[in-house]
């Protein structure tokens, strides 16, 4: 899974699986730009990744992927000054649970412009600033089963990957492979409180018994990005440690 030479952009990098993510790259040689919409966040995140890189390449640009055209001007900058992008990974997302009857309409615009506009104008921005290579967006095991008061984030964990098959057939024509991975549950700074909370439950559905960790999902994308993933577009892999794959 080399992917020396290489240039990724890494969205929704600097916490979470998105910043794992990053570093993982990083580590097999590739050089990395973390796209997000916090500079302290970013700035942060680099200075984690550099103390375990040899790369000198490890860059960040603020960016909101909801805002198309911000999402052009940065590529532009990434492209002038490193060339074509290999791999994009879209790890922007905002996880939150509510009962529909108390759903605001704000709310619910601010889970479409942070879990499916994203990926949709990832998929329509990049593209032009990539030589072929991969793109790998992130949905979530609640697309699957979704979740108990969180209707809307698992609406559009669902959206995503529908999305992202009908993006793997047109971005085909261009040599993009596009597939999206789906975690179970990962335990990060937006999720750990949820977890601890409810930690004895979540955990009994999940075969390999236990919560799964951001590097977890690494691998996978890693894989997806590489040569040994050469004929594979348009598929979701499920990252779950084997949740519900039995019945009770």
């Amino acid at each position: 899974m080399n992917q020396k030479n290489k240039l990724t952009v890494v969205a929704g990098g600097n916490s979470g699986i998105g910043f794992e993510i990053a570093k993982g790259f990083s580590s097999e040689g590739s050089k990395v730009i973390i796209l997000g919409r916090n500079k302290n966040k970013n700035q942060k995140a680099l200075a984690k990744i550099s103390k375990v890189s040899k790369l000198e390449v490890i860059e960040a640009y603020e960016c909101d992927l909801s805002k198309e055209k911000k999402l052009l001007t940065v590529s532009k900058k990434i492209v002038r000054k490193y060339g074509k992008i290999d791999n994009f990974v879209n790890s922007v997302g905002l996880w939150k649970v509510k009962p529909i009857a108390k759903l605001k309409k704000e709310e619910i615009d601010e889970m479409h412009e942070n879990n499916f506009l994203p990926i949709v104008l990832g998929c329509k921005v990049m593209p032009s600033f990539m030589s072929k290579g991969s793109i790998v967006n992130l949905s979530s095991f609640s697309s699957i089963m979704p979740m108990q008061e969180g209707s809307i984030y698992s609406s559009y964990k669902s959206a995503a990957i529908t999305f992202t098959k009908s993006a793997a057939a047109e971005l085909s024509k261009e040599g993009i492979r596009v597939n999206i991975v789906t975690p179970g549950v990962i335990e990060t700074p937006m999720t750990s409180n949820y977890i601890n909370k409810n930690r004895t439950k979540l955990l009994k559905p999940i075969s390999l018994n236990r919560i799964g960790e951001p590097k977890d999902v690494v691998g996978p994308v890693l894989f997806l990005c590489s040569n040994l993933a050469s004929y594979i577009t348009g598929e979701n892999i499920i990252i779950s440690g084997g949740k519900y794959i039995i019945q009770e």
